[in-house]
């Protein structure tokens, strides 16, 4: 990616209603693609156990998006 600058509205992953918790991820590159690995909770009102996730990172305008939601 270079050099970077932070935005404003500097989230990466695409809002959701099921899925939470997603923060303090890493971003990879890896066979000519950007990935994110990140956790989250599930259902937090059921458990507080968190799942490990891998996404693609796909650029809208240049400003990275991960759709959490993508199974």
């Amino acid at each position: 990616m270079g050099h970077t600058k932070c935005l404003f509205d500097n989230r990466m992953t695409a809002a959701s209603k099921k899925i939470f918790g997603t923060g303090h991820a890493s971003m990879v590159f890896y066979n000519e693609q950007w990935l994110l690995f990140y956790h989250r909770l599930v259902n937090p009102k059921l458990s507080k156990l968190r799942e490990i996730c891998c996404s693609p990172i796909q650029f809208n305008d240049g400003k990275p998006i991960v759709n959490v939601d993508a199974e």
